[in-house]
């Protein structure tokens, strides 16, 4: 038995280098997809919190006032946070051969 004849194990760097048909590794598509988790989610409750302790405390607003404007702050933090992500979302998809994006017609 030659020694060319025994497959060796994947090391972990060849591991990262396989790729998917974006050209992306699974390592890099899960990091991608959990930061934007973390901000969709993360982002609005701290948004909420710093408003409405930090910024509107010191306004000498009533208290549901004070609530009432750091949720609109943090409904527009969690709008910024998914149209990045579908912004991402979309235009990572004209790296996949062979995939339509839109029929358009110039």
């Amino acid at each position: 038995m030659s020694s060319d004849s025994i497959t060796t194990p994947l090391t972990s760097r060849q591991k990262d280098t396989n790729m998917d048909k974006t050209g992306m590794s699974e390592k890099d598509i899960f990091s991608t997809v959990l930061v934007h988790c973390l901000l969709i989610i993360i982002s609005p409750i701290l948004t909420f919190f710093v408003f409405n302790f930090w910024i509107f405390s010191g306004l000498g607003l009533e208290a549901m006032t004070n609530n009432i404007y750091s949720a609109f702050a943090a409904v527009v933090v969690l709008h910024i946070a998914l149209a990045n992500f579908i912004y991402r979302a979309y235009h990572n998809t004209e790296t996949i051969p062979g995939f339509d994006k839109l029929d358009k017609e110039d």
